[in-house]
């Protein structure tokens, strides 16, 4: 039976009072709930809570996206597990006010990965890049849908399983190659690296133009396209283990938030040399390790005069 399907704004009370009514009702349905969707099935109506409304043009590149993949040598990477971490941080990071930074970040690095390791082809590549920035992510990202299923019956949920895009290997891949290339970034930064999230790195102000150089060369080998971004009012507030990143991107307010791993790491280490009665005499187990961000080279552009 073909189901009726509604189209409306998710919200957390208007899930629950769906469910809530057909639980009263003893009605039997499913409920499928994703990052970018709630869908809610029963007797043969579907309702779908989404928290934006895409183009068709963002499903239909999927599509096209997944049925290139269908007909492609991905056996490696389908049966390889893949990190998925795509940031980090300077081990013992500084809190502060640190004004001015250097940005650089990779354009439009998923669409472009799929391309540098030969999984997409040239007209799938077009039509990504064609959609708009907020756009792109959707687009792919669904090949890596995660779905978590509620089935309720006689007011009672009865079953619950997870569901996951055919593809999500191959999204997971992408997420790992840009992140190698951050790190390869990283290592050549050194003392000066600040943190890298997802495609972009940020860097102290006084980082010497030919570390700046040599990460551009890393990019420039891997086929990646990139961007120096205006970024000023670079704030670091640290909870414990939590840092919160406050900035100002190109005139516009940003925030992120994340663990920090290293600090979590750090503790951990510390705690065992301290169960083996060793002396915390290494410079690499002192949380204050991060060196002051200066350096004796000019500022390499005008921004960051």
């Amino acid at each position: 039976m073909k189901k009726n399907t509604s189209v409306v704004f998710r919200s957390v009370e208007s899930v629950n009072n769906r469910i809530d009514y057909l639980k009263r009702k003893g009605i039997k349905f499913k409920v499928y709930s994703s990052q970018y969707s709630t869908v809610i099935e029963s007797n043969g109506q579907k309702i779908r809570y989404v928290t934006q409304v895409y183009d068709n043009r963002v499903f239909m590149c999927s599509k096209m996206l997944q049925n290139h993949l269908r007909d492609s040598d991905i056996e490696y990477i389908q049966q390889a597990t893949w990190n998925t971490k795509n940031y980090d941080s300077m081990p013992g990071l500084k809190p502060g006010n640190y004004g001015k930074v250097i940005n650089i970040d990779i354009s439009g690095a998923y669409p472009n990965c799929l391309k540098n390791h030969g999984l997409t082809n040239d007209k799938v590549y077009s039509f990504l890049m064609d959609l708009g920035k907020k756009e792109r992510l959707p687009a792919i990202g669904m090949i890596a849908k995660k779905t978590m299923v509620y089935e309720y019956d006689l007011g009672e949920c009865i079953d619950v399983y997870e569901e996951n895009g055919k593809y999500q290997k191959v999204f997971h891949y992408i997420v790992y190659q840009i992140n190698k290339v951050m790190e390869s970034c990283k290592q050549i930064a050194g003392k000066y690296y600040l943190l890298h999230w997802v495609d972009g790195i940020f860097l102290e102000r006084f980082t010497p133009e030919h570390i700046v150089q040599d990460i551009q060369r890393i990019l420039d080998e891997a086929k990646y396209l990139y961007k120096f971004e205006k970024v000023d009012r670079f704030e670091i507030i640290r909870k414990e283990q939590n840092i919160e990143i406050q900035m100002r991107k190109n005139g516009i307010n940003k925030n992120y938030k994340f663990i920090d791993n290293n600090m979590l790491n750090l503790y951990n280490r510390i705690a065992r040399r301290l169960n083996d009665d060793l002396p915390i005499d290494d410079r690499n187990l002192s949380p204050d390790i991060q060196r002051p961000g200066s350096g004796p080279d000019e500022f390499f552009t005008d921004w960051l005069a």
